[in-house]
Formats: C-alpha cells, structure tokens, sequence
C-alpha cells in the first residue's frame, strides 16, 4: 500500500517492509508506531511450524535452509522466494529410512550453515555410511535412520523413496496380481511381515487348471546388503 503521508501501528508480533521513494527497504518490527513518509507499505506474511514441523525457506539467491521446529518466520520479499511449512518424518521403533546427502564444500562454504539447521529431533540410529564421488568433486552420502526418532533433513540432504512392486488391488482376495512401481514408500519396517500373491493359469498333469495362492513371510535383515544389491 502506498502511503504519502501517515503514520502505521506494527502490533506486537507483526514485521512490515517499508519502501522509501528512493527503492530503499526497511523492516520494522512491532509493538511499534511508524511515521511514514511517501513510502510503500506491506506486512509480512508470517509463518509457524511446531515441535513437529520444519520450515523450508527458499532465498532469492537460490540458498535453502531448513528451520526446526518451533519457530517462526516472516515471508521478505526481498531475501525470500518462498517458506513452505513440512511434518517431520517420524518413525517407530521397528522402521527406517534411507537419507542421500550431498557435500560440496565450496558451495557449502558460501554461506554461513544456520545453527537451527539439524538433522534430527531425537536421537537417532544411523548404521554405517556409504559415499560416492562424482567427476566434480561433489559427494554423496548416504545413511540409514532407524526409530524411533522425529527426523528433520537439511537442506541438503533428501529421503529415499522406494518404488517396489504391489496388489493390483490390495482389498480383493481373488485378484493378487503385483504390478510394478504401485507400491511407493519411504519408510521400511523391519518387523516380520507377509506379502500374498496368485499364481493364475497353473496346469496339473492331467490338465486341469488351477490358482495356486500363496502366503509369503519375509525380513528385512540388512538393509546396507538390499539397496546395495537392488534397484
């Protein structure tokens, strides 16, 4: 809003940006009065995330950063492209995730890593790392975080999504046909569990057909070993 001349109340907790003529900005946080003077006025948008969330801020000159919950922030349009408001991933005693970190050191260098700025919540599980090279010269890590634990990634860091096969239709008995990439899932459980499939068509040797129905208990036992050896 555009004010000639005139004063602004910037309530307690409130944060507006004041443009003078001349292009220059200012915030101005409250409780306070502001005179105001041929100026352009916008309040901030603000934005909250709890004990559970994170906050993804987006700067306009193509930083992130990921805030831990709780805390708050207010939307500049002069440093900020965007903050977006995510949960937390939380996970139970009997599952883990897969988390992909890349480190380049004259880009991380930059710019000063904010101390908000963790991986976790709570204290977590992490198995035995595994880093690759590229030409360069950045690096992946990747980790393995086991519950239970509220785990919060960096800003460069980002949870593995796994794409396996699944029911065509998970509520029908007759039709277990498994169709690939209809499962998708960040979370593994290392708990025992079963997967049911039909095996349609079957002949016996007197030629009579058949569906054989199966019930398959299974265990993930080493996860390092599963994604090292598939896809």
């Amino acid at each position: 809003k555009t004010v000639t001349i005139g004063k602004r109340r910037v309530k307690d907790g409130e944060c507006c940006a004041i443009w003078n003529s001349s292009g220059n900005v200012r915030n101005v946080q409250g409780p306070k009065l502001e005179w105001i003077f041929r100026s352009d006025v916008r309040f901030l948008e603000r934005k909250t995330a709890n004990q559970d969330q994170y906050l993804v801020a987006s700067f306009a000159d193509g930083r992130k950063q990921h805030v831990r919950g709780p805390a708050s922030l207010f939307l500049d349009p002069v440093i900020h492209q965007s903050i977006h408001l995510k949960e937390a991933v939380s996970l139970n005693a009997f599952e883990a995730i897969v988390v992909y970190q890349e480190i380049d050191t004259e880009r991380d260098n930059s710019f000063d890593v904010s101390a908000v700025e963790t991986t976790t919540i709570a204290t977590a599980l992490s198995t035995s790392n595994k880093t690759s090279v590229s030409n360069d010269g950045r690096s992946v890590n990747r980790r393995i975080i086991r519950g239970p634990t509220i785990f919060i990634p960096a800003a460069n860091e980002w949870v593995h999504e796994f794409s396996w096969h699944g029911p065509s239709n998970p509520h029908s008995i007759e039709d277990r046909t498994l169709i690939k990439d209809s499962l998708k899932l960040t979370k593994i459980r290392t708990l025992p569990d079963q997967l049911y499939y039909n095996v349609n068509a079957c002949r016996t040797a007197d030629d009579a057909q058949l569906c054989v129905k199966l019930m398959i208990f299974y265990q993930l036992d080493n996860l390092e070993h599963m994604l090292d050896s598939t896809h």
